[in-house]
């Protein structure tokens, strides 16, 4: 199974989220995103995620980065555990006493992403 590498930031200019190509040594930009293959788009290297491969119930994307909120209303971030791709949903929730990962990513199809950590 092939998975569509994709990455995100948020544009230098304002004009917020991008969607291409990541370029880390740009001459201009420093960080950028490449869209149709030759558009250059200055972003802040801290805002980027990468698409994980999977989709919401919603049927978007789901990035790095992206958060849900449960029925506790505790808060948890999209967050890659190794290098090997494995990923996770990490507990961000300022006002709890609990940590914790939810490391079943076969979950994320059936729960929905609202917003993003560098959004809030």
């Amino acid at each position: 199974m092939k998975r569509e590498i994709l990455f995100r930031g948020l544009r230098t200019n304002g004009l917020g989220w991008v969607y291409g190509d990541l370029l880390t040594k740009d001459v201009h930009h420093g960080h950028a995103i490449v869209t149709d293959g030759c558009i250059i788009n200055g972003i802040h290297p801290e805002s980027v995620c990468w698409y994980i491969g999977q989709k919401d119930k919603n049927k978007n994307r789901i990035f790095t980065g992206d958060i849900h909120t449960d029925e506790n209303n505790d808060s948890w971030r999209v967050a890659q555990l190794d290098d090997d791709g494995m990923y996770v949903l990490e507990l961000i929730s300022e006002d709890k006493d609990q940590d914790g990962f939810i490391n079943e990513t076969a979950y994320f199809p059936e729960i929905e992403f609202k917003g993003n950590i560098y959004e809030i």
